[in-house]
């Protein structure tokens, strides 16, 4: 499907509620939660298209996940591609690419992929892609003493 930045993904948009969401599937679909650091969002899994569609506390849509499907984007379908291939062309368009050892996040386009780890190495594959709205980039991360404290069950900071 087409991905239009900080639009829409083919026809679900980015500024769909959860409602609206489900009132366009007209294929089989799967309404869950997923849980990060305590924090539970609705989501729906849509397999047909390899898709999970996360809500934020206000059951809009934060962010498309989409794993080995089709992702269109500047008339190129980015699964089709290597991920370096992918890398290259994105660095070359957006001056502040954030780029990991696992991926890269695009502000400009508002987008990030992540790579396949196989055997303890990252492969040249693409595992997903994250498409989100602007509120996605301006959610605030949790820095790693907040993940090492929810793990541990340490309530007193």
């Amino acid at each position: 499907m087409k991905f239009i930045s900080y639009e829409c993904y083919g026809d679900l948009y980015l500024n769909d509620n959860f409602e609206i969401i489900k009132g366009k599937l007209s294929v089989e679909y799967i309404i869950g939660d997923k849980e990060f650091l305590g924090k539970k969002n609705k989501t729906i899994y849509v397999n047909k298209y390899n898709l999970l569609i996360i809500f934020n506390d206000y059951l809009k849509v934060r962010c498309f996940e989409i794993k080995e499907g089709s992702f269109i984007h500047l008339d190129k379908d980015l699964f089709k591609m290597d991920f370096e291939d992918v890398l290259t062309l994105y660095s070359s368009l957006d001056k502040d690419i954030i780029i990991n050892e696992d991926g890269f996040e695009t502000r400009k386009f508002g987008f990030g992929v992540s790579r396949k780890l196989r055997n303890s190495k990252y492969t040249n594959k693409i595992e997903f892609i994250i498409a989100f709205n602007e509120d996605y980039i301006n959610e605030e991360e949790p820095d790693v003493d907040d993940i090492i404290n929810f793990y541990l069950n340490d309530t007193d900071n």
